[in-house]
């Protein structure tokens, strides 16, 4: 069973919360961090992403809106579609994070 696990990017400080972020069962945001209870989560304000269950190559846990590169140099984000996470080739453990779509959008304009 994979591991739930969420990250908080929060779009006024430009900053992702990692530890203790979890959604309660009532769908509330709770992190040690913001030593709050987010009720409900401000959409205008953060961007919750889920941790795929899946490392890259080097080890790092990858979230969704993460950017892999691949070892053909090829680069993509990573995406809820459907029924899962999404990585068009599928190979999410053999790619290493280059960064994400928040703070680097940039590389995937370039694609």
């Amino acid at each position: 069973m994979r591991e739930i696990k969420f990250r908080v990017w929060n779009k006024i400080k430009k900053e992702f919360y990692y530890d203790n972020c979890y959604l309660d069962i009532r769908g509330f945001l709770i992190t040690s961090i913001c030593e709050s209870i987010i009720d409900p989560i401000p959409s205008d304000m953060y961007e919750i992403n889920q941790y795929t269950g899946i490392k890259d190559k080097n080890g790092v846990e990858i979230y969704d809106g993460d950017i892999l590169k691949y070892w053909d140099d090829s680069l993509e984000s990573i995406e809820w579609n459907n029924n899962g996470f999404w990585s068009g080739w599928g190979m999410a453990e053999r790619s290493i994070i280059v960064g994400n779509i928040y703070q680097n959008s940039e590389l995937l304009e370039s694609k």
